[in-house]
């Protein structure tokens, strides 16, 4: 099992595409996978470990479901790649003399 397997599923949850108890219950196989499995990736037994604290905080009823979403929001990739063209124009300068760049571009999800 790899974290971006992990990654994945808990994304579905995120967006709503998949209830909480199809995640629970896809969860609860991939941590005992993980642990099982001495090929897993060190990133996915971490990203497994500080999955299970707040769903555990959840089952004793100490987080309700929103707070449960929020937690594991910050546990899901926090930013998506995406590319942009920028255009530096100095004031004064024709612009023929404007820079333009394609660099990647780091923007928080749902910015």
């Amino acid at each position: 099992m790899r974290e971006d397997e992990i990654q994945q599923v808990l994304e579905q949850y995120l967006a709503r595409d998949i209830s909480l108890d199809v995640f629970r219950q896809w969860f609860a196989g991939a941590y005992v996978q993980v642990r099982q499995d001495s090929d897993a990736s060190p990133a996915a037994s971490r990203l497994c470990s500080r999955i299970v604290g707040p769903l555990a905080e959840f089952s004793r009823e100490h987080r309700t479901e929103d707070e449960l979403r929020a937690q594991l929001r910050t546990l899901s990739r926090p930013f998506v790649p995406i590319r942009v063209t920028a255009r530096i124009v100095v004031f004064g300068e024709s612009p023929s003399h404007a820079l333009s760049t394609n660099a990647p571009v780091l923007l928080p999800v749902g910015a």
